[in-house]
């Protein structure tokens, strides 16, 4: 950075984006506050400043990596619920009522409950994510700072 420059960072995604994850210094982050609170869910909700330049998008990082961890989950659930034959499970239904009041509610659980809605047996739908790069750079980062992180790891 030359003398007089400003610079903030977010992290980015071209789908669902609610939150934006800033980085930059207080004073940056602070300049573009107005266009932070107008694209925002609200004034105070949904952005915020992470810290220096870049850590905006090491948040966004590990942000996508939990939510890898959390897909994964979520299939391994519907699996077992689909595999006790016995029960016949109308796993739209479980999805709707989990989708209410349940610890495990959240958008990824909306969007399962949409999709079972639409195709109960989701016949036709690969078993697997496109890896888009974040999970595996949210694992690398793990490692390199010696912290756990299996579920991650293994989504």
């Amino acid at each position: 950075r030359r003398r007089g420059d400003q610079a903030a960072g977010s992290g980015a995604s071209t789908e669902g984006v609610q939150h934006e994850w800033w980085g930059g210094t207080a004073k940056d982050v602070e300049g573009i506050r107005p266009i932070l609170e107008t694209l925002a869910p609200g004034p105070t909700k949904g952005w915020g400043r992470m810290g220096p330049v870049g850590s905006g998008h090491f948040v966004k990082m590990v942000h996508n990596g939990i939510e890898y961890g959390m897909m994964q989950a979520y299939a391994e659930g519907f699996a077992v619920l689909q595999a006790k034959q016995e029960f016949a499970l109308d796993l739209h239904q479980v999805s709707e009522v989990w989708r209410y009041g349940s610890v495990i509610r959240s958008w990824l659980l909306e969007l399962t409950e949409s999709a079972l809605a639409e195709n109960p047996t989701l016949k036709g739908i690969e078993p697997w994510v496109m890896d888009s790069g974040e999970g595996r750079w949210t694992v690398i980062e793990a490692l390199d700072l010696n912290v756990p992180a299996p579920v991650i790891t293994l989504a």
